[in-house]
């Protein structure tokens, strides 16, 4: 045997070592893994961790996967086998990658075996680095007790967790929350009071909560006069004044949300409030008041009737595509071929031909055959009756 061939068998036999040796790894890691998953059912359907390692029942009671039942089983038998003073001091710092996951399984057990130590070890969390801020975030979240829902929304622009994700555990708390979030609605803070308005969104079925969005309708921070157009939107009554007011702010993005706001409440002043904003100077407010005014339906013809007349050609082809969306074209035009010398009914069917000719025709084509030759004869300039 040469030396080339021995070099390559020799080559070829530590491939098949090492193939043999990451197959056993791998068969043996999911072995492993197996056994332990069915461990940890049966331990699920016993509601006992007996049976567990330490380890795997410290991290079964610190995850939340858990019903709530088993877990707080689970979390107590952690707890006595780490005992009282190691799991708060577990639960209060780290200093290395491992220690980190380790509080936030301690934290986890802590919450559950008692809330009112792990209060303000979770507070304190909310300051840690990202992973155990949002770990207790998610702690509070779950706890759905008032003093949880304390810390949260102090937690709000205070914290290293977004503020997103916290008004989010508060959007979703298990319990009504009113009080807590009325409190931050009403914040110096302009970052705290725009969470604080947006999350009253919630409570707008009751008569405090609209009161106090009405309030704050008048708020010198814009961020804030939007969350309030949004959440009025979704209410059942009240705040339509507001919302009327809003659509006219100096800030576009207010009235923006306005509009729409006033869209999903389907409010009879919507016509004559948002119609004007299809000459907004913003194009997304005019997308807002187009989306708005659409969904007062058949009502929209007459509501955008008047901007058909504008002077501002973007706002007249506004005012069609309203129309078109709605299916109110046809009716516009036959109103026009049924009185052709009534000047603003000819003004407002010529509005739609100049806008949209592809609109035109097609209606002409759907109109019945008598009204045909007087739709043509629509955008033809004619004298008015005598």
């Amino acid at each position: 045997m040469t030396t080339f061939h021995f070099l390559l068998t020799l080559s070829f036999g530590v491939c098949v070592l090492g193939w043999v040796g990451v197959s056993a790894y791998v068969v043996g890691g999911r072995a492993v893994h197996d056994l332990r998953a069915r461990r940890l059912e049966l331990a699920r359907r016993l509601g006992s961790g007996r049976g567990l390692s330490d380890r795997a029942l410290r991290h079964a009671a610190g995850g939340p996967s858990l019903s709530a039942e088993v877990a707080l089983s689970f979390a107590f038998e952690a707890a006595a086998g780490i005992g009282a003073e190691r799991l708060i001091a577990r639960a209060g710092s780290h200093r290395t990658e491992v220690g980190k996951w380790r509080r936030i399984e301690a934290l986890r057990i802590l919450a559950l075996v008692d809330e009112e130590a792990a209060l303000p070890l979770l507070e304190r969390a909310l300051l840690a680095d990202e992973d155990v801020a949002a770990a207790a975030a998610s702690i509070l979240g779950g706890l759905g007790s008032e003093g949880a829902a304390r810390l949260l929304a102090a937690a709000i622009a205070d914290s290293n967790v977004p503020d997103s994700r916290l008004a989010a555990h508060l959007d979703s708390f298990s319990r009504d929350v009113p009080d807590i979030v009325g409190m931050l609605a009403l914040d110096p803070s302009r970052e705290r009071r725009c969470r604080g308005v947006s999350l009253l969104s919630r409570y707008v079925g009751r008569a405090d909560a609209r009161k106090q969005l009405c309030a704050a309708a008048g708020d010198a921070d814009p961020d804030v006069r939007a969350a309030v157009a949004v959440a009025l939107g979704t209410a059942p009554e009240d705040g339509l004044r507001e919302l009327d007011a809003l659509v006219r702010d100096e800030v576009w993005f207010v009235r923006a949300h306005a509009a729409r706001a006033l869209g999903s409440r389907r409010a009879p002043t919507l016509g004559a409030a948002v119609a004007p904003l299809l000459a907004d100077e913003s194009w997304w407010v005019r997308a807002a008041a187009k989306d708005a005014l659409v969904s007062l339906g058949a009502a929209a013809a007459g509501a955008v009737e008047s901007m058909l007349h504008s002077t501002d050609g973007f706002a007249r082809n506004g005012a069609v595509e309203v129309l078109e969306r709605t299916g109110n074209v046809d009716a516009v035009l036959a109103a026009a071929a049924n009185f052709p010398y009534d000047q603003p009914k000819r003004r407002a069917a010529q509005a739609i031909a100049a806008a949209s000719e592809e609109a035109y025709h097609a209606a002409v084509e759907r109109a019945a055959p008598e009204l045909r030759e007087a739709l043509l004869a629509l955008v033809e300039p004619i004298e008015a009756a005598a």
